[in-house]
């Protein structure tokens, strides 16, 4: 698989996002939702706003990623955008391996996983490809 290829799977697998997210708002994940219904109207919907701009801006750049895979390989706008994706993926990425992996529930250890396999190809392995490849 060329390095273009393998960009455009990495810029698909941001579709993943928006039913991950969804699932780990539901009860069967870690009933997120539940902790919005707890707070005062304004603050709930100022949360809801936050959540669905955290999962609609990278969803997007990663769709422009699988679009138009071949620009990131050259100097301008698209490259720079790529590599703050891969920043943003590195930084989550971290944050579940430091932050959350302790506090993961048991039952959802298949889903962490997934999570964590995802970060490293749309973060540490996008950043290389990006920045191995002149």
């Amino acid at each position: 698989m060329s390095e273009t290829e393998l960009v455009r799977w990495i810029g698909w697998s941001h579709v993943l996002q928006p039913p991950l997210t969804f699932l780990l708002a539901s009860s069967r994940g870690l009933d997120l939702r539940r902790f919005l219904a707890d707070q005062p109207p304004l603050m709930a919907a100022v949360l809801h706003n936050m959540a669905v701009a955290s999962v609609a801006l990278p969803t997007t750049l990663g769709l422009l990623l699988a679009l138009r895979p071949e620009d990131v390989f050259r100097a301008g706008t698209a490259r720079e955008l790529a590599s703050l994706l891969a920043a943003f993926w590195s930084w989550r990425l971290y944050r579940q391996l430091r932050a959350l992996s302790l506090a993961w529930p048991r039952r959802l250890r298949t889903l962490h996983g997934l999570l964590l396999s995802i970060f490293l190809a749309q973060g540490p392995l996008l950043g290389t490809l990006l920045w191995w490849k002149p």
